[in-house]
């Protein structure tokens, strides 16, 4: 429904022009509030997790704008109190369909469900209303997970909160168990749970944590105001610590290897094989099966200069793949300190299938070069394997140290990333 530009302000208080142009004949046009209450739940849910809450900042201008252009001066004030840069955006309205600007139809003539016009949901202002009895704040607005986790916070709060059926349907609504995503089987024993008389409130908290099937993970990634409002519930008023139990074993968690990633690719596509060919093209040191033209006419020689020349072009341009598994390393790979480099070798020759037929180039001094840059950009994909994309500087002392036994690769690695700590000390 609107598409949008943003210009560069040279400083945060400058204005910002944004130009708007809404297209009635857009799909999601008729349902712009239930799409605007969706995304507004997502934004507040990237709240629960500190790892997600950086995409807040990408996506609060877009809401901003959308909820500023339909007249939500509630949701518009709420992104501009969090982030202060949206106050300083001027839209311009642009209609394709001949309206006026601010003609929109009314959200109280379209009552969407999990929106509210006047009350945009705010994951800290339900915070706040947990810790003060009688619980009052609605989580009409959130998503799921969000209703999860407060749902565990009013439990442990235990008097005033969350003790009778009239509570929960304050809070979550008459449909509580969709509000929760809960199984069929699942709302008996979360009724149970909340309304037990036997139990304290930290273990009802604690049974509701390992039924809604939450991880350590998603318990390391709160918040820290959030996180030890938790453990202090489900903890501090207890001695035990066999108390807190995840309802699944958790293993460490690390990187797929190739293989798995493989495995993993196949049963997702079983019939795509583009992820593989884009794989083995990027990896200049394995083979690739290139589909050509028979050629039947003329003599051995001419077939075999033909073959030649094919392959020089196709050698040219594989050399470049080296550059591209140097970028592909430093973005993906997950770098180990202890692991030895290695520089593979680039593989420069060619099989006529299907008669096996070996072919070489006769190098030439242009081709030598080409070789020597190829060599150099796959000692350099070897070479970003030491740190991580996001490291800038890196000391010359931990390289000898960690790597001062590699062979080639390491003298190139070295002048690689010494030639980066100085572009980095000039552009600081």
């Amino acid at each position: 429904m609107i598409k949008s530009t943003r210009e560069e302000a040279e400083t945060a208080k400058t204005p910002v022009d944004v130009d708007i142009t809404i297209d009635s004949n857009a799909p999601l046009h008729g349902n712009i509030y239930a799409v605007v209450g969706a995304i507004h739940a997502m934004f507040e849910e990237w709240s629960l997790n500190y790892g997600l809450f950086h995409l807040k900042a990408k996506i609060v201008y877009y809401l901003h704008a959308v909820s500023s252009v339909l007249g939500l001066t509630a949701y518009s004030s709420r992104y501009a109190e969090e982030f202060r840069d949206c106050a300083n955006c001027i839209y311009h309205v642009h209609r394709t369909d001949g309206l006026a600007a601010d003609e929109f139809p009314s959200p109280y003539a379209h009552p969407t469900r999990n929106f509210s016009v006047d009350n945009p949901f705010s994951l800290w202002r339900a915070v706040a209303g947990i810790l003060q009895p009688p619980m009052t704040q609605s989580l009409a607005g959130s998503s799921s997970k969000v209703a999860r986790m407060l749902t565990v916070l009013g439990v442990g709060q235990g008097v005033g909160r969350l003790n009778l059926m009239a509570d929960v349907h304050r809070l979550l609504g008459r449909n509580w168990e969709r509000r929760l995503r809960l199984d069929p089987s699942q709302v008996e024993r979360i009724a149970q749970i909340m309304f037990s008389t036997t139990t304290s409130a930290a273990q009802k908290s604690a049974s509701l944590v390992s039924e809604f099937g939450f991880t350590r993970w998603t318990i390391e990634q709160l918040p820290p105001s959030i996180g030890l409002f938790l453990g202090s519930i489900i903890v501090g008023h207890h001695t035990s610590t066999e108390l807190f139990q995840f309802k699944r074993p958790q293993t460490t968690t690390t990187f797929p290897q190739p293989e798995e990633m493989a495995q993993i690719a196949r049963i997702r596509w079983p019939r795509d094989v583009r992820r593989d060919n884009v794989r083995a093209m990027l990896d200049s040191t394995k083979p690739v099966l290139i589909a050509t033209q028979h050629l039947d006419a003329g003599t051995d020689g001419e077939i075999r200069e033909a073959q030649e020349q094919f392959l020089s072009a196709t050698w040219t341009r594989y050399l470049s793949q080296a550059f591209g598994r140097a970028f592909l390393e430093l973005r993906t790979v997950l770098p180990n300190p202890t692991e030895p480099l290695h520089v593979p070798d680039l593989c420069l020759s060619a099989r006529i299938y299907p008669s096996n037929l070996t072919y070489d180039l006769t190098v030439t001094e242009n081709l030598k070069q080409l070789k020597e840059w190829g060599e150099f950009y796959n000692g350099v994909a070897a070479g970003l394997r030491v740190v991580g994309a996001d490291v800038t500087k890196v000391d010359h002392e931990w390289l000898t140290l960690c790597h001062g036994n590699d062979k080639v690769s390491f003298y190139m690695v070295y002048k690689v990333l010494h030639l980066a700590n100085i572009i980095f000390s000039l552009l600081a």
